[in-house]
Parts: C-alpha cells; sequence; structure tokens
C-alpha cells in the first residue's frame, strides 16, 4: 500500500495483475477485518456509469481474489459485503502507524535517539506515494490521508533530530520534502534552522524569501508566526561558517511548532480578499457616478 499495490506471501509475491483485482483488494486492506459493502467496492472499480453487472462483476473479482491469495488472506462474505481477515503485521500502512505510535512513546519518555531510530524504522517501509499508480478517484482520498501522516512522521523525525544536534541529517532528508511540497511551511521552518546550524545562512534566508513570496502568490497569505518565528531565529543568530559548523553541533535549537494553520491562513485572506471586493466596489460606484454626472436628462429631470 504504501507505493504501488503489491502482494507478498513470505518471500513469494503475488501477481494480482487485473486493475480491478487490485482495486477491490486495495479497498478491503484499507479496512481490514471490517466489512466493505459491494456499493463501495463498485465506486473503488469504477470512477463513473459502473455497468449493470457492477455487483457480479466484484463477486468475481472477489472469487478470484480468494483462490490467488489462498493463506495469505480470508476474504469471507459478511451481510452485505466482505471482510477481509489479515493481521496488521501483514499490512504495511498498519506497520507504519504502529511504528510512529512506538516512536512517539519513546520520545515522551525522553529516548529521543530511540524514537528517531523507530520512526526511520516506519518510514524505510514507504517505496513511493501511496497507492501509487492505482487509478481510482475513490481510493485518492485515502492514499492522501496515508501520504499526509507520512509527512507528519517525517515532521517528529525532524522535531527530535534537530534537539539532537543532527543537522546534516534534517538537511539530506527535508531538501527534498521541501521541493516535493511548496508550501507545507514546518519542511521550511525547520530546514531553515537547520541550513543556519549547518553554516548556511544565506540558503536558510533564501529559503524563507521563496517559501513568503510562493504563499503571497499563490494563496494570498504570509508565513504563519511559527515559521517567522524560525527566519527571525536565523537572523539573531548572526554569521556562520560551513567549514567550522560540526556535523552533529549540540547547540541548542529553538524548535518552533510550523504546521500548517489552516483556519488562520483562511481568516488572514478574508481581510485582504474584503479589501479588494471593497475597492473594486468603490471604483464602479465611481465610474457610474461619473456616468449619470455626463448624461443628458430627460425632459421631467430624470435620467434617460
Amino acid at each position: 500500500m504504501l507505493g504501488t499495490f503489491e502482494v507478498w506471501s513470505g518471500a513469494e509475491r503475488i501477481a494480482v495483475d487485473s486493475p480491478r483485482h487490485r482495486r477491490v483488494l486495495s479497498a478491503l486492506v484499507l479496512a481490514p477485518r471490517t466489512v466493505v459493502p459491494i456499493s463501495r467496492l463498485v465506486d473503488a472499480v469504477w470512477a463513473e456509469r459502473p455497468p449493470a453487472t457492477a455487483g457480479k462483476q466484484v463477486q468475481n473479482c472477489v472469487s478470484a481474489l480468494r483462490e490467488r491469495l489462498g493463506g495469505s488472506g480470508s476474504i469471507t462474505t459478511d451481510g452485505p459485503g466482505y471482510r477481509l481477515a489479515v493481521a496488521d503485521e501483514q499490512v504495511d500502512w498498519l506497520r507504519f502507524r504502529q511504528g510512529v505510535d512506538a516512536a512517539r512513546a519513546l520520545a515522551a519518555g525522553g529516548r529521543l535517539t530511540d524514537a528517531v531510530d523507530a520512526v526511520k524504522a516506519a518510514l524505510s517501509l514507504w517505496r513511493g506515494p501511496a497507492l501509487d499508480a492505482m487509478g481510482s478517484p475513490a481510493l485518492v482520498a485515502r492514499a492522501a490521508l496515508l501520504d499526509d501522516q507520512r509527512l507528519d512522521a517525517v515532521e517528529l523525525c525532524a522535531q527530535w533530530q534537530l534537539t539532537l544536534g543532527h543537522f546534516w541529517d534534517v538537511v539530506d532528508e527535508l531538501s527534498a520534502c521541501a521541493v516535493e511540497n511548496p508550501l507545507r511551511e514546518w519542511v521550511h521552518a525547520y530546514l531553515m534552522l537547520a541550513l543556519d546550524r549547518r553554516g548556511r545562512k544565506a540558503d536558510a534566508l533564501a529559503l524563507f524569501a521563496v517559501l513568503r513570496e510562493r504563499l503571497a502568490d499563490e494563496l494570498g497569505v504570509d508565513p504563519s508566526p511559527e515559521t517567522q518565528q524560525a527566519y527571525l531565529t536565523v537572523l539573531r543568530d548572526g554569521p556562520s561558517d560551513d567549514r567550522t559548523a560540526p556535523r552533529d553541533a549540540a547547540r541548542p535549537v529553538p524548535v518552533p511548532d510550523p504546521r500548517p494553520r489552516a483556519a488562520d491562513a483562511v481568516a488572514a485572506a478574508i481581510p485582504r480578499q474584503w479589501t479588494a471586493e471593497v475597492g473594486r466596489s468603490r471604483k464602479i460606484l465611481h465610474d457610474l457616478c461619473c456616468s449619470w454626472a455626463v448624461r443628458p436628462l430627460a425632459a421631467g429631470g430624470g435620467p434617460v
């Protein structure tokens, strides 16, 4: 699930070549040990206008999957749909979630080094975007949720590594992430701090400038207070030199929590939009008034 869809039985890969079979099985794996109605499976297979025989075709897919999976998973009929009996250890996205939960517990206990190792082990399960190339609009939302959970885990890892002083690792891991997520503020905030500690202050300041311009152009908002605080931290630290910056210098770093504030961003955009609308309305009213002022009057004194 955490990449292109694959099915394994031990060291042997089980071929599931039919796109319909992959979509049906994906929908079942996303809701393990839960009854998935046939109607939802139909939606997963056909984006729109399913054929009149869609329900029967889903039943045929399930029959083929039962034969193909054998002991790798049991699909049972249950009321209006089907249920996949599978253990958490057999599903990569469930193993990933368990690994992140374990890392959070380690961090809560003050074991940050172990927490970083645990979350990195969980992230290593990813092979690409969730459900990559599945081609099912009905599964896109769940895939997007899994991708967001991966980014949350990357954020945790970066936060803990900054606290530990592992600045080089943060730069290496977040540089590509910033390119892939150009509007994700926390990525840029953490990367700014790490670049500064690595001796690349100019790059850190340039990164903030690009982010600020992009947010203004695409969303009409300013960087969040947390991101601006990271920027001010870089400014106040004074000049740095990459040649003298140790790989894991134990300098204390004030780590912000620059996660996106969608509601705040919308709220901040409303006054700007209202001001713009008022400005346009005033111009329209001014033009109308000028237009009326130059129109000839009818005999009765009213406008023609």
